[in-house]
Order: structure tokens, then C-alpha cells, then sequence
């Protein structure tokens, strides 16, 4: 098996949304939020029956080439801005030479 820069260069992440109105807690919303961020894959189960407030947890995929964004700002339906906060359960080693995920300049 081989690995192309392609293969690597882009992952799926879990990250905790915090402060996301209850008014975006749907697929739909969601997805709406998490483009802010990069690509929107899934929510999970316990995020959208709305069992556990305190966060939303999606699935987005990120790419080496790019920032993270950290926390971002929504308009909300009535108008009000809010400081959205991602917390990123899980990163790998990203090499920003090369842009890739896996291994670092270091290594």
C-alpha cells in the first residue's frame, strides 16, 4: 500500500463547539456553523437529540495547508454577535513544510 501527499494532507477531527445557539442544534445549523471552520463531515448523536448542552461535538475535516480556527464569531437570529470557541479533541503532528499531517519538521 501506498500513501499519496493527498492521502494525508486532510483528516476528520472531533471538536466541542462552545456557545452555539440552540437555534443552529439541528444538521442543517450545524453545518451552517462548523463551515466556518473547514468541512462539515457529521454531528454526533448525543448533539443532535440535544442530550448534552454544554457543547456541540462535530466531525469536520481539516487540511494541513490551512490555520486552525480557534474561535469565530456568528450572527445569531436576532441579530446578536456571538464568540464561538472550537476545542479540538485530537490533532496529529502536521509538518508545516510540506503540509502534511503524520510527522513534523522535527521528526
Amino acid at each position: 500500500m501506498q500513501f499519496s501527499k493527498d492521502d494525508l494532507s486532510r483528516i476528520p477531527v472531533w471538536v466541542k463547539l462552545h456557545n452555539v445557539p440552540l437555534d443552529y442544534w439541528t444538521n442543517k445549523g450545524l453545518s451552517y456553523v462548523v463551515s466556518a471552520l473547514r468541512v462539515p463531515l457529521h454531528a454526533d448523536i448525543t448533539t443532535l437529540i440535544r442530550k448534552r448542552l454544554t457543547y456541540a461535538r462535530v466531525c469536520v475535516e481539516i487540511d494541513a495547508s490551512k490555520l486552525l480556527v480557534k474561535e469565530f464569531d456568528q450572527q445569531c437570529p436576532n441579530g446578536m454577535v456571538i464568540t464561538i470557541l472550537a476545542e479540538y479533541e485530537w490533532l496529529p503532528s502536521r509538518c508545516t513544510s510540506c503540509n502534511v499531517f503524520g510527522h513534523n519538521l522535527a521528526t
